[in-house]
């Protein structure tokens, strides 16, 4: 397998590739390294290099998304594999960023020369990866959630733990929100292309899921099991928002939706202050990408008495992102309109 690996054109700056191949040739080799890591026969330093060869092989993943010419013939095959291997993280975490990088590349390429028409195909490829982002996409917002849950559950606060493993939980924390930021960049690019209705639907869940374990939390005080599982649940539903946001792709009666729904966890200091710390990077994320919804007349008096109410409670940990928000908000601001 290992003089497999020569053969690959494993360079970023293939200008047209073919999925097929990727599919055909290259994940073959992957999965051959994967059921070898598994050898019982096998030494641990054995199967770990087998491991090694399948995380290579997949590295030329992105290489293939830069202009590939079967896009109707084979993604869909293809997308059904990113989602298995997606769901196999615990195993390869490793694929998150360079499957997630893949499906960016792949976006972007397709959108400018969709805006171009630089390719014949170029409309066609559009529709695919718009169809197919259906399926893609519930899947990414899953993946958010988990690495979140686990991110938040390895880094509670324990008194008996040594200093071996504080330092084991960072790394652990960091490698984490490493994962989820690479994640969440893929699904602000791939929500571009979805499909608006789909896209305002799915936005709708994540806010009602919101709402739904806001209530859970408040009403949980003396649960301790049950509060942390619902702070767990809005840091991550707070995280899908926010890259909803970041795509640009969200109009202003949903914007308004998430708004409202983020603004009594602005407020109040009662919960876990990573719920107020991810509140306020929902806020600037609103306020950096939609400074004309933010100013509006009918907003701006809103936002401005949100800011100087909730002075008394932000939390240490959520005051530089409220800094960002001030200053975005006054970033926004016109001078030549009288109301700003």
């Amino acid at each position: 397998t290992s003089s497999g690996l020569g053969l690959m054109p494993a360079t970023s700056t293939m200008e047209k590739t073919h999925i097929s191949f990727f599919q055909g040739q290259v994940l073959n080799l992957a999965r051959k390294c994967d059921a070898a890591s598994a050898d019982g026969h096998r030494t641990v330093a054995e199967a770990s290099i087998q491991k090694s060869r399948v995380v290579e092989l997949w590295s030329m993943f992105p290489s293939f998304c830069v202009h590939p010419v079967d896009m109707k013939e084979n993604f869909a095959a293809l997308a059904k594999t990113l989602v298995k291997a997606l769901g196999d993280y615990s195993r390869y975490p490793k694929l998150i960023p360079i499957i997630c990088g893949g499906l960016k590349t792949l976006a972007i390429g397709i959108m400018e020369r969709a805006e171009s028409n630089a390719s014949p195909h170029a409309k066609e490829d559009y529709d695919v990866l718009s169809s197919l982002s259906t399926k893609l996409l519930p899947s990414l917002f899953k993946l958010v959630e988990t690495l979140n849950q686990s991110g938040s559950t390895s880094g509670g606060n324990d008194a008996m733990e040594t200093e071996e493993t504080s330092k084991e939980k960072q790394a652990n924390n960091q490698q984490n929100m490493q994962l989820v930021e690479a994640v969440t960049d893929a699904i602000g690019q791939l929500a571009q292309i979805s499909p608006p209705e789909f896209l305002q639907n799915l936005f709708k869940k994540v806010v009602q899921r919101l709402l739904v374990a806001t209530t859970e939390i408040s009403e949980n005080t003396d649960d301790k099991e049950a509060k942390n599982a619902a702070t767990l649940r809005i840091c991550s539903l707070l995280g899908l928002g926010q890259a909803l946001i970041a795509s640009g792709s969200l109009d202003d009666a949903s914007l308004s939706l998430l708004y409202r729904a983020v603004r009594p966890l602005v407020r109040t200091d009662e919960f876990d202050s990573r719920i107020q710390k991810r509140s306020y990077k929902v806020f600037a994320e609103i306020c950096d990408r939609h400074k004309d919804f933010v100013t509006s007349p009918e907003r701006l008096d809103e936002m401005i008495d949100l800011l100087v109410d909730s002075i008394v409670t932000c939390q240490v940990s959520a005051r530089h992102m409220r800094l960002k928000c001030v200053t975005f908000i006054v970033e926004g601001f016109d001078s030549s309109n009288e109301s700003h």
